[in-house]
């Protein structure tokens, strides 16, 4: 498991994107950090991602639901306060491993 934490710190600034493109981190944690939306796109290229929960986002950057469908290996996704906009996209059902999902 590699873990990337940026939780409850005083950062400012978009979500870095770089975070985004790290092949090998399966846990993204980024809430109470201070940091602004949207969530970046290239979440989707995250292939062994199992577990993202990002809260509490500044700014009122809206964005949809990220794009989630290229990786069935998520447990856990917590989109809380992150001025998400629009519909939950209907494939996170065919999700069989997902044990939380709070948006």
């Amino acid at each position: 498991m590699i873990l990337t934490d940026l939780s409850f710190n005083k950062l400012s600034g978009p979500i870095p994107d770089y975070l985004f493109g790290l092949s090998d981190v399966d846990h993204i944690e980024i809430q109470g950090s201070g940091l602004s939306g949207p969530i970046p796109s290239r979440i989707a290229s995250m292939a062994i991602l199992s577990d993202l929960r990002i809260s509490d986002l500044k700014g009122n950057n809206e964005s949809t639901f990220p794009l989630l469908s290229n990786n069935s290996n998520f447990k856990n996704i917590i989109l809380r306060s992150c001025n998400i906009i629009g519909q939950l996209p209907k494939d996170l059902g065919k999700m069989s491993d997902l044990k939380v999902m709070l948006v």
